[in-house]
């Protein structure tokens, strides 16, 4: 089983293969979480799941392609974030 990092990484180098502008894929995030957020009102929450489970992924791919695009560590960014969050606490 691969770790997430390797994951991370094979999905940023998928990514190459049908490029995105930045703007191309801003909107298409916004338009993923918005697919996202209606799922809610799937009355079966096996479907549901399912179908959360598929959109997340996609979700993060574009997370993926932007953060290849603008080269960013995301382990870092990541670490920052939580480590911000914890100290709120």
């Amino acid at each position: 089983m691969k770790h997430f990092e390797e994951l991370w990484q094979e999905a940023e180098k998928a990514s190459e293969k049908q490029p995105l502008t930045r703007e191309e894929l801003f909107l298409k995030l916004k338009l993923e979480i918005e697919e996202y957020s209606k799922l809610d009102n799937i009355p079966s929450k096996d479907i549901q799941n399912i179908l959360k489970t598929k959109k997340l992924g996609e979700i993060l791919f574009k997370i993926a392609e932007l953060s290849r695009v603008d080269n960013i560590n995301t382990f870092a960014a990541l670490q920052l974030e939580v480590q911000y969050v914890m100290k709120q606490e």
